[in-house]
């Protein structure tokens, strides 16, 4: 709390008055100035923490708080953070928002991100919002889609960051967690909005697997709820649309797997399951059949480049050669830099340098530098 105080004592305008520019000014310092990351993350908690003195104008802006916090959520960025501030960010959440808040509704874009900061979260509290989401009907469950998978989110998503506690209460969650988002990542179409779970599901399970799938301790559990990592990834394609029968793909059909089929996408691009790639290829050709939305073939598209196929790297690159600040392409490139593992990464940094004019190791950092000198430049940590 006296770190937050001095936060705020820090700025000239009143915390409440932290606008969207500012916070992701903030945000981008942190994740560019790694000695200064947690006070200028701290501050960012500590404008939180004032504004949820005013919760109508907050949820108006929570967008803001989301994407800036959104920007220092990468695997390779969020395990350098003090508890202290993964602290202060959780309490200036918790300040605006509390579980009731969140299964109400309203509220997604900040229960989003509290999941990667909720470091307290108990193994009773997600066992408790695992049985209560198991004890309702399918009748009751349509009524709180989207708001329950956003409580489920919330709760499971710290076991993809960190353990709890200690290995016992670690090990006890992860008993519960994985299951749940099993059962909702493999749920079947149907109508309304049942697409809205197993998108959750999926994301949150890809990075709780890559967290702890070769942890000595928690690994042999991990991997023998989900499988070994070709059979995990397996799993998760046998869910897009592409590796349907065909007979299979009515018109409710169609809408679910096309609107989860982009998260699942995602995850198996993060994870780099190469062997992912025939099913997605498939699938881009059953969206793009079936005119499907734009974001599920772009999703679809940006997962196959990461796991390289070979003729949509072609298209990238010619379009890279013809404009290197096609702003898509970019945000392609970034995206691969900040998600991808592997020859992903290595891709995206060399692709990305050439688009801003620098060397691969450091084009992630040029490109948010460039950003961060759009917004007025750097603030005092």
């Amino acid at each position: 709390m006296v770190l937050i105080c001095m936060a705020v004592a820090a700025f000239a305008r009143p915390a409440a008055a932290a606008d969207a520019a500012q916070l992701e000014r903030l945000a981008l310092g942190a994740r560019l100035q790694p000695a200064q990351r947690d006070a200028l993350v701290q501050q960012i908690a500590a404008h939180l923490q004032a504004a949820s003195a005013n919760k109508a104008q907050l949820r108006r802006q929570q967008n803001g708080y989301a994407r800036a916090l959104l920007l220092v959520c990468d695997h390779d960025v969020i395990g350098t953070l003090s508890p202290a501030t993964r602290e202060a960010v959780d309490d200036a959440i918790e300040s605006a928002i509390g579980l009731d808040d969140i299964r109400s509704g309203g509220w997604d874009r900040l229960a989003y991100v509290y999941g990667f900061f909720n470091h307290d979260v108990t193994p009773e509290q997600i066992e408790r919002i695992a049985q209560g989401w198991r004890d309702m009907t399918e009748a009751q469950r349509r009524r709180v889609y989207p708001t329950y998978p956003h409580l489920i989110d919330a709760m499971c998503k710290p076991l993809s960051v960190s353990g709890l506690g200690d290995d016992a209460q670690t090990d006890r969650a992860l008993r519960t967690t994985i299951p749940l988002l099993k059962e909702m990542a493999l749920g079947e179409p149907r109508p309304g909005r049942a697409f809205h779970p197993p998108t959750h599901a999926a994301l949150v399970l890809g990075e709780l697997y890559a967290r702890w799938c070769d942890d000595a301790t928690h690994g042999p559990l991990v991997r023998r709820l989900l499988g070994e990592r070709e059979a995990f990834a397996k799993m998760l394609a046998d869910r897009l649309i592409g590796a349907q029968p065909a007979n299979q793909l009515d018109r409710t059909a169609v809408g679910f797997y096309a609107y989860t089929g982009r998260y699942f996408a995602n995850t198996l691009a993060r994870l780099d399951a190469r062997s992912a790639a025939p099913v997605l290829r498939r699938s881009l050709a059953l969206y793009e059949e079936k005119g499907a939305g734009g974001s599920t073939v772009a999703y679809t598209r940006r997962a196959l480049v990461a796991l390289g196929d070979a003729g949509l790297r072609d298209e990238l690159e010619t379009k890279l050669a013809a404009d290197p600040r096609d702003p898509a392409s970019v945000e392609l490139l970034v995206w691969l830099c900040r998600n991808g593992r592997g020859e992903t990464a290595v891709y995206g940094r060399k692709l990305l340098a050439q688009a801003l004019g620098c060397e691969p190791a450091a084009a992630l950092k040029v490109y948010f530098e460039r950003r961060l000198s759009a917004l007025g430049g750097p603030v005092d940590g």
